[in-house]
């Protein structure tokens, strides 16, 4: 069977990329970044197959835990406890879903390590990895969702703060944009839908930003994965006659 890229592993390839360019372009240490990219993914990848062999007594690849490692090993610094996160990201797919997993794993797991005390690093955010994640989102499908929240914020910051340029293009939130808000699973397919989760995500991360003592972006992201789910399906895009049909992506939902 011809190997064939995938949504996800578009993403896979992006983010191993970005982590690639960040170490470089940072000056950081190479082996103690690498050795956490590492550990973090396969430690997702790890829990994940235990939960999926326990549950259907096969051995099941998820490329999504990979995913999950990934973004995790981007958010949080080189430590052991992101071994910790990866359980808590993986445990929150499994247990809490409807059908698929409702909340984003690996904001999950970076919010539990928030709350206890350790904030995210968001360390390899930066120019290039906007550029990198643009193609990608472009093959998930998902750019709508990522201009909606970009124009909304925008809208918020320049009305609010009308010299916020360096918020409204900070390289953490384009991160944010780019490669968590739009996860495949976790973010509605309808056009329709992108544009409402898109907006209500920015009108939340732009509320936390104000009082919140962690992290702003992690519980706007969660809040906003609870909230689609009363509307994803009710926002479904009906084809114009004679068009064609837009067909949901053939996602991994393990």
């Amino acid at each position: 069977m011809a190997f064939r890229f995938s949504p996800h592993r578009y993403m896979i390839a992006a983010l191993l990329i970005n982590i690639i360019i960040s170490i470089l372009l940072f000056g950081l240490n190479t082996q103690d970044y690498a050795l956490h990219v590492i550990i973090t993914t396969f430690s997702a990848i790890a829990f994940d197959s235990l939960v999926n062999y326990v549950k259907l007594r096969k051995k099941v690849f998820s490329e999504s835990s990979a995913i999950t490692g990934l973004i995790l090993s981007i958010l949080l610094p080189p430590m052991l406890i992101s071994i910790a996160a990866s359980a808590i990201a993986i445990a929150a797919k499994h247990l809490i879903r409807r059908q698929v997993n409702i909340f984003n794993p690996a904001a999950t797991g970076a919010l539990v390590l928030a709350l206890a005390g350790l904030q995210p690093s968001w360390w390899a955010a930066n120019t290039l990895a906007v550029i990198i994640f643009l193609y990608a989102d472009y093959k998930v499908k998902r750019l709508t969702a990522a201009a909606s929240f970009f124009a909304v914020w925008a809208l918020v910051h320049f009305l609010a703060f009308p010299n916020a340029v360096g918020v409204i293009t900070n390289f953490t939130v384009l991160f944010f944009i780019f490669v968590m808000l739009i996860e495949p699973v976790t973010s509605p397919h309808p056009r329709k839908a992108q544009i409402l989760y898109g907006a209500i995500a920015a009108i939340l991360a732009s509320a936390f930003h104000s009082f919140l003592p962690i992290d702003f972006l992690l519980p706007a992201l969660l809040l906003s994965n609870l909230l689609k789910e009363f509307y994803k399906n009710k926002l479904k895009s009906v084809p114009k006659v004679g068009s064609e049909k837009t067909e949901p992506l053939n996602i991994d939902q393990n």
